[in-house]
């Protein structure tokens, strides 16, 4: 895990609301739930289902644990553009594509997200096919996952994943689709 900027990402804590102590303490309980539920439940169905339900309690520690791959995804991607080649990043927070943009605006990224309109995610979308500037597509694994083509990859890096396979899968398939003349790769 690389190192995360806690006065940019968590505000409250620089703005003295909570302390950083509190908010390790919150991602530990979160951390500790999590192993308790597999502990009882095995690696089974029921398991993920559990943990799943636990999600939305859990953005304290997803936020953080994804801010922490941001370097070694930053690092991945710049090997691929280092290659001349065009990369697509998934993630799940908007914080994390947020900082993935900003540590890849040397590569002119587009960002795709929940809040983007269609119009505006033609236009990334059009933007990264075409123009050879536009080496980074960055995508919310749900909002960028379908209906779109980004042939123009041929590699697929996921910052963060989500606990349903098949979205993932769904994400792959944007570099992976009818007009790919190259083999393509998927790292998580």
């Amino acid at each position: 895990p690389g190192d995360v900027d806690i006065d940019r990402h968590f505000p409250l804590v620089s703005a003295g609301v909570d302390t950083w102590e509190e908010v390790q303490l919150e991602i530990s309980e979160q951390q500790s739930a999590i192993a308790s539920v597999i502990k009882q439940l095995g690696d089974s169905d029921d398991a993920l289902t559990a943990v799943a339900a636990m999600q939305a309690k859990m953005q304290s520690y997803g936020k953080f644990t994804g801010l922490q791959k941001v370097p070694a995804t930053v690092e991945m991607a710049k090997e691929v553009l280092d290659l001349g080649d065009k990369v697509v990043i998934f993630a799940y927070h908007q914080v994390v594509l947020k900082e993935l943009m900003r540590q890849l605006k040397s590569f002119n990224p587009v960002l795709v997200w929940g809040g983007t309109t269609s119009t505006a995610r033609k236009v990334a979308e059009k933007k990264f096919q075409t123009h050879d500037s536009c080496g980074v597509f960055l995508g919310q694994l749900r909002a960028a996952g379908t209906a779109m083509t980004l042939t123009a990859a041929c590699e697929a890096l996921f910052c963060e994943s989500v606990w349903v396979p098949s979205d993932m899968a769904q994400c792959v398939m944007r570099i992976n689709r009818i007009g790919q003349t190259r083999a393509c790769r998927a790292r998580v």
